[in-house]
């Protein structure tokens, strides 16, 4: 049976959200939004449930016949006293593009203006012709004055968003993300919270992150990217480290946007501004598209003498090859063909499920089990290992109690600002206590969010087998490269693993599972490239069965 909500839940959220940013920011609130504070908890039920209607559905103007809910005993009330504060706007000014919007068909024809138009007229052709004309704006009333509706449109959505930032941190997410944790679908880690350790230390940094913000939806809206990178690239002095690489990913972004509109030289620019993961690449590409082959030719080769991505170091490879021809430089020889461990399983008929479900039940036997775990075994053991590092309360990590993961888990310097803590965990994979504490952490924190942990995919039994076969040098190895690149590699690892126990010393293998006319990803290829090369076991099963 479904849980169900309580009726006023979302004020319940709103509430608490009001009370957390008073707490721990309120030297940053302005004296305005301390009056807001005080007004909202001096409003009847009613009136504070209708105003947190309103910041939910953004979209504005809005009818008023929409709000119909049943948990607020006397809306019309509750209106009267958002617009008596000057909160909500009863009549507000209205264009054409708006109208269109908001209005039916039927109350469109019933103006004054409308009598060229038959009831036959689509509404497209009505919003054309009010297009044409020269642009207005009137009151609902003006424009449709035989329209028994008004509109009604909450005007402190500046404030809301602010509000919004300094509790998610961004402005991507929505007073919506709480449901799923007042349904009790969600538990989170505790992560001790003080002065030092909240990201936003100056209204000064609040005012960068919502600058940062604008940038991106700017970007994406189409605005020159030539102004935008003119703005990103101003001395704006020092800036809080977490929104050092959001300033970084927004110039991969803009130089991405004046890709698009096939600006190479500015996206040249832009690409040689930024130290953004992928970046040289990128600038390379560009180079190519310019005809800078030399150029493009120094980028590839520099580069690949350093330290990069896995992903960008094969594409930069390929590049490679690609540019040496045109330069006139020796073609570096092509990679030795990946060695793979190959096998073909024949099935007696097609899988009545999915392939890999019935490839780990043919490969099960008294004395080898095998399991169906895809990312979720090695990843929640990583998860469990590294549980404080991925909880440190690092300035612009966490900024509210309802996160899975850091803020700054895909960002470059993950690692580098929690570098000493990652040692510590790596060093205990040298030692013989790191599976009590893989174990321990299991139980302490069953249930909790981990952006790496899927709990029911990962039960005791699993655990202490993959412990007590997997030896913690492979273990060492594939965590080391996952903290390479949290974002990419922590996927594209094979289907099953399998543990044999038919001899006195326990093996194990993991197994990508292919159907017919199915090859390995290149995010799969990098992974069996790096167990070839440390000895880690691995195959590829090609299963296939009888045509029908």
């Amino acid at each position: 049976m479904a849980t169900q909500l309580p009726p006023l839940y979302y004020l319940t959220h709103f509430a608490s959200v009001i009370d957390w940013i008073t707490a721990r920011y309120n030297d940053l609130l302005r004296p305005d939004d301390h009056h807001f504070i005080t007004l909202f908890k001096q409003l009847s039920a009613d009136t504070q449930a209708l105003l947190v209607r309103f910041v939910i559905r953004r979209q504005e103007p809005l009818r008023w016949s929409s709000f119909t809910y049943a948990e607020i005993t006397h809306t019309a009330l509750a209106l009267k006293q958002l617009v008596a504060l000057d909160l909500v706007d009863n009549n507000p000014m209205l264009t054409a593009d708006q109208l269109i919007r908001l209005a039916k068909k039927e109350e469109l024809l019933a103006a004054p203006w409308a009598h060229a138009f038959s009831k036959s007229t689509a509404k497209s052709v009505i919003a054309d012709w009010l297009m044409s004309e020269p642009s207005q704006t009137q009151s609902w009333s003006d424009w449709l004055p035989n329209a028994d509706d008004q509109i009604v449109m909450f005007k402190d959505h500046a404030r809301m968003d602010r509000f919004r930032l300094l509790f998610f941190g961004n402005l991507y997410q929505d007073w919506s993300e709480f449901v799923v944790t007042d349904l009790g679908h969600q538990r989170y880690e505790y992560v001790p919270f003080d002065m030092s350790s909240r990201p936003f230390q100056h209204e000064r940094d609040v005012t960068l992150a919502h600058w940062l913000y604008d940038i991106s939806i700017r970007t994406q809206q189409g605005e020159d990217p030539a102004l935008l990178f003119d703005e990103l690239t101003h001395d704006i002095g020092d800036i809080p480290e977490f929104m050092v690489a959001r300033r970084q990913k927004r110039l991969f972004q803009l130089g991405a946007a004046a890709e698009r509109i096939q600006n190479w030289p500015l996206a040249l620019s832009i690409y040689e501004t930024t130290n953004y993961p992928g970046k040289t690449y990128r600038a390379v590409r560009v180079c190519e598209k310019l005809t800078y082959f030399e150029q493009a030719y120094r980028l590839a080769n520099d580069a690949l003498s350093g330290v990069l991505r896995d992903d960008e170091r094969q594409q930069l490879k390929r590049a490679l090859r690609r540019l040496a021809k045109k330069v006139g430089q020796t073609v570096p020889a092509k990679p030795s063909p990946l060695i793979i461990n190959e096998v073909i399983l024949e099935l007696s008929a097609a899988p009545s499920r999915c392939v890999e479900l019935s490839a780990c039940e043919a490969l099960t036997t008294e004395a080898r089990s095998v399991h169906y775990v895809e990312n979720t075994l090695l990843c929640g053991l990583f998860g469990l290992l590294f549980w404080e590092v991925i909880f440190a309360p690092i300035p612009g990590a966490f900024f509210n109690p309802y996160q899975r993961g850091p803020a700054d888990l895909f960002h470059p310097d993950f690692v580098i600002r929690r570098r000493s803590q990652i040692n510590k965990r790596l060093e205990q994979l040298d030692s013989n206590d790191y599976s009590d504490q893989i174990l321990n952490t299991w139980h302490q924190k069953h249930g909790l969010q981990n952006p790496f942990v899927i709990w029911p995919a990962l039960n005791e039994e699993l655990l202490q087998k993959a412990l007590s076969v997997i030896p913690a040098q492979h273990l060492k190895l594939i965590f080391q490269r996952m903290l390479d690149d949290l974002r990419h590699h922590t996927s594209g690892l094979p289907d099953l693993i399998a543990f044999d126990t038919s001899s006195e010393e326990a093996r194990y293998q993991m197994i990508e599972v292919k159907g017919p006319n199915d090859r390995l990803q290149d995010n799969q290829v990098r992974w069996f490239e790096f167990f070839a090369h440390y000895g880690i076991p691995a195959q590829v099963l090609h299963v296939q069965w009888p045509s029908p």
